[in-house]
């Protein structure tokens, strides 16, 4: 059919469908598929060509098109395509860009929000498509017909974003939430002291979080110094040495650190055995931490996250004041 119309462009939506890695498995929805894509693969080589009346032909898919990928496109079907383009995630100033659009102009009078919270939201929104960033907006005006009807301010987009990510708010007792503030507190003053103005704080628990405290966005950022990553591994390490500060040896350690040890110790393995930032281990890459290597990584590790925690409690200390007022 394109070839009556041609010159023309064939774009074939969702390409993988029917082109993914041919498996020779012996079902009736292989067998189907496979026979499709074969078939296709005829209709692209062709047998008769005009070249002055080309067909060019597009696809589209969300597999990977690289070796290793975990989602495999058939090797057959790539090698007819003489080009492959890499659609990246938005950036931020393109979230941006794409949210005041979606407020202002779609939207008309319904939406009363800020520059301050488009800004706010394109920049904690790292890894998010525009699909998404708009199924948060069609959230926001959802929650507003069901609740004032009015017009949706900052605090409802806030709230619709913060559902979508991380679901529903959770309630917890006036105790659990001060030891939760505290505990967010101690990251958010590490990161303000350090010279990062954290990009948001919250004491609302939702899904597998009690809180959490959000760097500001390093997208445009290419690498990290040493120095840099020992003040991460610090402020990721805040939350425990807040509680430690406010409650003590004993009932200062709790499990609420624990995705935050998870956080601080991936740091100090790469810093390890990536990116030869620690002088007594030396510079070569380490990939494989089995035994009897592993033992001095641990103790290394452990070394880096105790030096920090140490330090982080010591500064905390020092400005206790402040602590307790955030």
């Amino acid at each position: 059919a394109a070839r009556r119309y041609a010159p023309s462009v064939l774009f074939i939506d969702e390409i993988d469908a029917i082109a993914r890695a041919r498996t020779g498995r012996d079902t009736d929805l292989a067998q189907d598929s496979e026979q499709i894509l074969t078939a296709l693969f005829a209709e692209m080589d062709g047998f008769s060509t005009n070249s002055s009346k080309p067909v060019i032909v597009l696809g589209a898919t969300n597999y990977g098109v690289n070796p290793g990928d975990r989602l495999q496109l058939d090797a057959a079907m790539l090698r007819r395509f003489d080009r492959r383009i890499l659609i990246d995630l938005p950036a931020e100033k393109d979230r941006r860009t794409f949210l005041a659009r979606e407020i202002r102009q779609k939207r008309g009078q319904l939406f009363q929000i800020s520059d301050a919270a488009i800004d706010s939201i394109s920049e904690r929104s790292t890894g998010m498509s525009l699909a998404q960033l708009a199924s948060v907006v069609d959230l926001a005006l959802r929650n507003s017909l069901r609740t004032s009807g009015q017009f949706i301010d900052d605090a409802m987009l806030e709230e619709a974003f913060e559902t979508f990510i991380s679901g529903d708010k959770k309630q917890w007792d006036a105790e659990t939430i001060l030891r939760t503030a505290r505990h967010e507190a101690g990251h958010a003053l590490l990161s303000w002291l350090a010279g990062e103005k954290p990009s948001y704080v919250t004491i609302v628990s939702r899904g597998d979080h009690g809180g959490y405290m959000q760097h500001a966005s390093t997208e445009d950022k290419m690498g990290y110094t040493r120095r840099e990553l020992l003040t991460r591994i610090r402020t990721a390490l805040g939350g425990r040495a807040a509680e430690l500060v406010c409650y003590g040896s004993e009932e200062g350690v709790t499990t609420g650190a624990s995705g935050d040890l998870k956080t601080a110790t991936g740091l100090a393995q790469r810093m390890l055995c990536t990116y030869g930032m620690v002088p007594d281990f030396g510079l070569a890459v380490v990939e494989d931490s089995s035994q009897p290597i592993g033992k001095t990584i641990r103790a290394q590790v452990n070394q880096i996250l105790q030096s920090e925690l140490e330090n982080a409690v010591s500064i905390l200390t020092a400005h206790r004041p402040l602590l307790d007022r955030l």
